[in-house]
């Protein structure tokens, strides 16, 4: 087991002779110095048999109450009718326990069923979180959009009236260039002497010009 080689083995197995050789003379010794004892087989048979009388006197001592003696007639019976009362007592327990299990396991399943109901209310509460989380999200963005519009259609509203303002004007102008088209017209096809369209001529470019200062 050392691995050991050449000389070394060789003292360790003189060593391991020796111990060997010592522990012999010392067995030796002891017993040689041992008094030799003759055990009677019927000796050793009558020793065990008092021992088990002794130890039965021990038990019956110990059931009588420390007495000493045999239970009487009358003690055997109370003993009995106590043993009755204490076999029906445990009958009485055995009965209230098999119902008390009973109890525990239908109270065990009813947990484990609202356990498994509070775990799936706990699902649905997270997935209705989120869904509201989205909804918040969704909403915000509507918001935000109303905003644009709601700023959009404030432009839109003053493109409007500006473009109102101007057809106004437009129409106005419109009907202003149409009378005196007319006008011109008018004038045209009447004849009249030299002095008369030179008076004319400027009231035309007068008026002209009053509806351009009406325009602008």
């Amino acid at each position: 087991k050392t691995k050991a080689e050449g000389i070394r083995l060789k003292e360790g197995i003189n060593i391991n002779l020796g111990l060997l050789a010592l522990g012999n003379v010392i067995r030796a010794r002891k017993i040689k110095n041992k008094p030799i004892v003759h055990i009677d087989p019927q000796m050793a048979e009558l020793n065990s048999l008092r021992q088990q009388v002794q130890e039965l006197k021990a038990h019956i001592y110990h059931l009588t109450g420390g007495t000493g003696v045999h239970p009487t007639p009358q003690k055997a019976q109370e003993n009995s009718a106590e043993l009755d009362n204490i076999k029906e007592e445990n009958e009485r327990l055995r009965i209230e326990n098999k119902s008390l299990l009973v109890e525990l396991q239908r109270i065990t399943i009813s947990n484990r069923t609202t356990y498994e109901r509070y775990m799936q209310l706990e699902t649905e509460r997270d997935d209705q979180k989120q869904k509201f989380e989205e909804i918040k999200l969704a909403f915000q963005k509507l918001m935000r959009e109303r905003e644009e519009n709601t700023a959009n259609l404030t432009q839109q509203s003053n493109l409007d009236q500006t473009v109102s303002q101007n057809k106004t004007l437009f129409d106005e102008l419109q009907s202003k260039m149409q009378e005196f088209e007319q006008i011109k017209k008018q004038s045209s096809e009447i004849e009249t002497e030299p002095e008369v369209s030179d008076l004319n001529e400027p009231m035309e470019k007068d008026y002209a010009l009053l509806l351009l200062g009406i325009i602008y």
